[in-house]
């Protein structure tokens, strides 16, 4: 599927969405993804006029670089625009205006272009990943209960850290360290 969005193949993305049908329906009858496929292969091949069922397809695609083989399922690319106006909208914090969410949701995408062309220009690339970010509170969670199952603290069990460790995190050489500052 996603090499006949890339290369903008109006015929493959029909097939592969009849391909797809059976997959959404094992998931759930109810699917809305299966009846965006079932609506969209009925109106391209049967319901529409051939000229309308072409201008379809093509507004299937988006090719916002302009670039050979980087077409963009039109969809996807709304949705990725309206994240980046809900971010803006969401940035201008509690005391946010009706004035002033217009006003950003049109500057957005200007400042946006202005960006991704400075950043070109420089040469410098944003790093993509596909890691999900854990939340903060998670990790401070697991560390507590890894600290607490050590019972580094409780004064009636002898320490488990070496007693070349002082207690104290202020107790050292400082003739020696004194070179470090």
């Amino acid at each position: 599927m996603k090499d006949a969005i890339r290369e903008g193949d109006m015929r493959r993305v029909n097939i592969t969405l009849k391909h797809m049908v059976p997959f959404f329906y094992s998931h759930s009858v109810l699917s809305k993804y299966m009846a965006e496929c079932i609506d969209y292969i009925l109106k391209t091949e049967h319901t529409l006029s051939p000229y309308m069922s072409l201008k379809v397809r093509a507004a299937t695609f988006v090719n916002p670089k302009g670039r050979k083989g980087k077409n963009k399922a039109a969809d996807m690319q709304n949705e990725n625009e309206v994240k980046y106006m809900k971010n803006l909208i969401r940035s201008l914090g509690a005391n946010k205006t009706e004035k002033s969410i217009v006003g950003i949701t049109k500057a957005g995408p200007v400042i946006l272009e202005i960006a991704e062309n400075f950043d070109e220009m420089t040469g410098s690339k944003t790093v993509k990943t596909t890691n999900k970010l854990k939340s903060r509170e998670i990790d401070i969670e697991v560390l507590t209960n890894k600290l607490a199952g050590l019972r580094l603290w409780d004064q009636d069990k002898p320490s488990m850290l070496p007693d070349s460790l002082s207690k104290s995190p202020f107790a050292f050489d400082r003739v020696q360290n004194n070179c470090h500052v």
